[in-house]
Order: C-alpha cells, then structure tokens, then sequence
C-alpha cells in the first residue's frame, strides 16, 4: 500500500536513470532527505520537465509513498518560485552547482528540521535576485551553513583583532597557536574574520582577490573536512575555480 503526499523539497542531485527515468535526491520539507524517482512526460499535463530537476531547485511536489520502500514516485513536479535568475546566469549556475553537491554530501541520512530548510529556501531565493556580491555568496553560505551542522565558529567580536590564530578542530579564535597542526596563522586567520563578518545582506560590501576568495574557500572545505571526516572531493570545485579564474 501508498499514500499521496504534497511535499517541498530542495533538489541535492539528478541522476538519470534510464532513457524515461530520473532518479532525484531531494531535501524535503516535511521528511528531510529523500530519494525518488520520476518518470518525464507520463503525468498529468507533461509537468515533469527536466528544466524543473536541476539541482538548488526549490520544488512543489505530490509523491506516492510505498511502505518500506526507500525510492518513492514523483507524480506531479513545480517550481516552488521562479528561479530564472539562477537559470539565465552561468555564474549563478556554477554556484548552485556547487553548493548543491556540498549540501548532496553533507546532508547523509539528515532527519527534518524547519530551520534548515528555511535557511536554504531563503539562501536559494537571495542568489537568484541577487545583483551583487555574487562572488561572495557561496562563502556566505557555507560558513552560515555550518550553523545547521553544529560547528559554527564561536565568536566573540569585542576579542576579534589582529595577530589570532584560529584553531580550526575547535573553532575558535585565540591569541596562542594551538598544540596541533590544524589552525589558521595570523595572516589567514585575518581573511576568516571577514568570512565570518559577511552576511547575505553585507556581502556586496566585502572585496578579495581572486587569490584570497580562493584561499577562504579552501579553508573552509578544510573546516568542512576536519568536521566531517567523511567529507569527499567536491567535484565541481574546480569548475567554480575556472568560472573565478576567467
């Protein structure tokens, strides 16, 4: 036995799965991460278009359900919103990319939480209206992420000054260098305060180097890395870096 449900959902990945078949890992709503599969053109009014599949989509969904059953069906697809500010712009395009295959790797086995899935609902709608600061929102987004995932830097802004380290397996600032060898010198450790400093609101305002947006982000995937252990090769990392590059 099945149920219907109307659901939304965050598409993480699609994958194809045969020459009618998608198979759509996608963040919902209402039961977290999930898996589907969606058969193109056999619904009512043809609404499964792939162009509605891409992944950091923000979708409407009605699924069938079937009990002890992990792969469930997707009858009717939609946008959620438009998003064609993301669709017409190539590096909007690689950002969402991107940041959709980190969520697709960090978001394993992840249950229901609102305040996720608002924060990435919110965080999808600012990229697509977004006019500038583009280039700054994929570091945003990241540190924020790290909010939802439970290692969050802490922060204490009246002792943010020069000549911190920052202890990345702890996430904090401090004026000794830590005992082991995961941390940020001073130097670096400079660039990670503006990183922590920048919000969507402010992001604009921030200006880096290709160089130094570069190093931000490596630091992160660090930070990501040290956290998460299992934390793979982000794919799409050096199509980003080519986009920035160019």
């Amino acid at each position: 036995m099945g149920r219907e449900q109307k659901t939304e959902g965050i598409i993480l990945q699609c994958i194809k799965y045969s020459e009618t078949a998608n198979i759509l890992c996608v963040y919902t709503k209402d039961n977290g991460r999930e898996s589907f599969i969606v058969y193109r053109g056999k619904t009512k009014r043809s609404s499964l278009k792939t162009v509605f599949m891409q992944p950091f989509s923000v979708v409407e969904m009605e699924v069938k359900r079937k009990n002890n059953e992990e792969l469930h069906h997707i009858s009717e697809l939609r946008p959620a919103f438009s998003q064609n500010g993301i669709l017409f712009n190539p590096i909007k395009t690689v950002l969402s990319l991107f940041l959709s295959e980190v969520l697709y790797r960090v978001l394993r086995g992840t249950d229901r939480d609102p305040d996720l899935y608002s924060f990435l609902e919110n965080s999808i709608q600012v990229l697509d209206l977004a006019e500038s600061g583009i280039a700054n929102f994929h570091l945003v987004f990241l540190i924020q992420l790290t909010r939802y995932l439970g290692y969050y830097p802490h922060i204490d802004r009246n002792e943010m000054n020069d000549g911190l380290y920052f202890d990345l397996l702890s996430g904090t600032f401090s004026e000794t260098s830590p005992s082991h060898p995961h941390f940020l010198a001073s130097g670096e450790t400079v660039l990670f305060q503006k990183l922590v400093r920048m919000t969507y609101d402010n992001m604009r305002f921030f200006s880096f180097s290709r160089v130094e947006r570069l190093d931000i982000l490596r630091h992160i995937i660090q930070y990501y890395r040290l956290h998460l252990p299992e934390f793979p090769e982000i794919q799409s990392l050096e199509i980003l870096k080519e986009v920035f590059d160019s």
